[in-house]
Parts: C-alpha cells; sequence; structure tokens
C-alpha cells in the first residue's frame, strides 16, 4: 500500500544527502530561489 508514501520538501533531501557526502548535483542557490519563488507564488494564490 502507499500508507508509508508522503511528500519530502526537496531541500530537505538534498541537504540530507549533501550532509552524507552523496553528489546531487543541485546548487543550493538555486534550490532556494526555486523555493523562494514557490512560497511567493502560494502566497498569492493560495486560498
Amino acid at each position: 500500500g502507499d500508507a508509508l508514501v508522503g511528500n519530502i520538501p526537496t531541500e530537505i533531501v538534498a541537504g540530507t544527502l549533501a550532509a552524507r557526502g552523496v553528489e546531487t548535483g543541485i546548487e543550493p542557490w538555486a534550490l532556494l530561489s526555486a523555493v523562494e519563488a514557490t512560497k511567493e507564488i502560494r502566497r498569492q494564490y493560495a486560498q
């Protein structure tokens, strides 16, 4: 089943992997920019 399936924020996954020495190819500044843009979109359009 899907009982244990859920959303984990990409920034958490990327940070955890980086802390363990895994090279993800994700630039932290680019991820932060995307997260901030998402927050702004949510602020404008969420009901």
